[in-house]
């Protein structure tokens, strides 16, 4: 074996002089001395190699081996373990595998069942309410109805805050006993602030009536006009959630926008600069995400999508599958988002809704009008957890 050299290196020569700018020939030469003295001296020295240290455990030897004494018939001494129950060798643990990525399908949201009180008994609508949440239903579906945007008067806050007065409020985001009040009025905008007031959690305009007054309050008519983003965007101020709803003949096309845009960058007034409105315009840009459905809350996006499958504004009307479609472009393009799906559905018809994407399910007559609701409730919920592969 050959001897080991040694490789110095030095990052100064040891010639320079760090209290002088330059470096002299006197210099160089005596340093030079230094040097060759320095390498003469290393040469001198003979080094061992360098023999890595490896932490491998040997196999334990037979009994006899260890100990020549022993005989060879005597039984190997037994090796105790610290931990209980012995250590298994990794040539006798089963093998194991793990999905790829691939396999891994996006979080789908969850089932949710919302029977629509517009079916319950009106003599003891409180009740009927709260007993309908006992029954397992996850939401409560209410019908608000002006008698502009469609024929039918239901109610308006009044009635929806003696409700809540029999149901508790969630206290998480899509909880049980959340309001998702659909507003089927002219001028959603006004109608906004009393529903706030009354216990909705869900305000749920349609894209239709979109474009009406930008008036807040009731009493007063204004010339401006508002439109879908603004609308969303004074839900959230409110502190609610918002969704938007589509008559059959409307195009799902007109949500795209909606669903996709951002709030529109805005140039700051220098003039006069309000630090407590610009960390609140901040805190509504931001993304946020619900605990249960993951889904992206900004300033100008609605959290739902409902797809009608009748023609708003009345009860008991036949299922029009023709809708789904809509339903199943929503779904395609946003695997996380709640779209609620409203008019005919019973237990034969709500496969249909489910497969084509659709998780939140409405059912007023077949819940209400049902011998045992119970059951009704569990049968919609197995359809949409069923396509969403939990059973």
């Amino acid at each position: 074996m050959s001897t080991p050299q040694l490789l110095v290196v030095l990052e100064s020569p040891l010639w320079e002089d760090p209290n002088r700018n330059s470096t002299t020939e006197s210099s160089r030469g005596s340093g030079s001395i230094a040097y060759h003295s320095f390498r003469s001296h290393v040469r001198s020295c003979t080094l061992q190699p360098f023999r890595k240290r490896r932490r491998a455990v040997p196999p334990p030897l037979p009994a006899h081996e260890q100990n020549p004494d022993m005989p060879a018939t005597q039984p190997a001494p037994t090796h105790t373990s610290p931990f209980s129950p012995p250590l298994t060798p990794s040539s006798l643990l089963p093998e194991i595998t793990f999905p790829t990525c691939s396999a891994v399908d996006k979080m789908a949201p969850k089932a949710i069942v919302a029977p629509s009180i517009l079916a319950a008994d009106f003599g003891h609508f409180g009740h009927a309410c709260h007993k309908t949440i006992e029954q397992g239903a996850d939401w409560l579906h209410v019908d608000i109805m002006d008698g502009h945007f469609v024929p039918n008067i239901s109610w308006g806050p009044g009635v929806v805050a003696k409700i809540r007065g029999h149901v508790e409020k969630p206290i998480e985001t899509w909880g049980t006993g959340t309001f998702d009040c659909h507003m089927m009025v002219s001028e959603p905008k006004k109608w906004v602030k009393g529903m706030k007031d009354a216990g909705a959690d869900l305000y749920c305009f349609h894209y239709e009536a979109a474009f009406s007054s930008d008036s807040d309050n009731p009493e007063v008519q204004s010339d401006e006009k508002t439109n879908p983003r603004a609308l969303i965007r004074f839900i959230h101020e409110q502190g609610m959630l918002a969704g938007v709803a589509l008559k059959p003949a409307t195009s799902v096309d007109v949500v795209w926008e909606l669903l996709e845009s951002e709030d529109p960058p805005e140039r700051p007034d220098v003039s006069v600069f309000n630090p407590i409105q610009r960390f609140y315009e901040t805190l509504l840009r931001q993304e946020l995400r619900s605990p249960r459905t993951r889904i992206r809350l900004t300033g100008i996006s609605p959290q739902m999508v409902l797809i009608m499958t009748v023609e708003p504004g009345f009860g008991g009307q036949k299922f029009m599958a023709s809708e789904l479609p809509k339903v199943q472009a929503l779904r395609e393009r946003y695997p996380e988002l709640n779209i609620e799906v409203d008019g005919g559905l019973t237990g034969s018809t709500v496969h249909q809704a489910a497969d084509a994407g659709a998780n939140v399910i409405v059912a007023g007559s077949a819940v209400f009008g049902a011998q045992d609701p119970a059951a009704v409730i569990s049968i919609l919920r197995e359809a949409v957890e069923k396509k969403n592969g939990k059973l």
